[in-house]
């Protein structure tokens, strides 16, 4: 989720989420999920990740973490980013 970080969390739907893990990096998708936006798209893998959100108006904001896997897929990563305004 991208959300306004100088409202009461208002989600933006426009953002761009750039998710890099060890060599691969991709764009993700916005799709709305009831009252928020969330942003999909990385196929599976494990290792260190970098999600770094951008939006006009906003200055830029990164999270990272890990992504593990068990023996059949890698666990689900759910993160927020916070965006303040320019």
């Amino acid at each position: 989720c991208i959300r306004d970080r100088s409202t009461i969390g208002e989600p933006i739907c426009d953002a761009t989420v750039r998710v890099t893990v060890g060599d691969r990096s991709e764009v993700l998708h916005p799709f709305r999920a009831g009252a928020d936006c969330q942003y999909t798209g990385l196929p599976e893998g494990s290792g260190h990740f970098v999600a770094t959100a951008t939006a006009a108006g906003y200055r830029p904001n990164s999270v990272s973490g890990d992504i593990d896997e068990d023996s059949c897929h890698v666990i689900t990563q759910t993160v927020e980013i916070q965006l303040a305004p320019n």
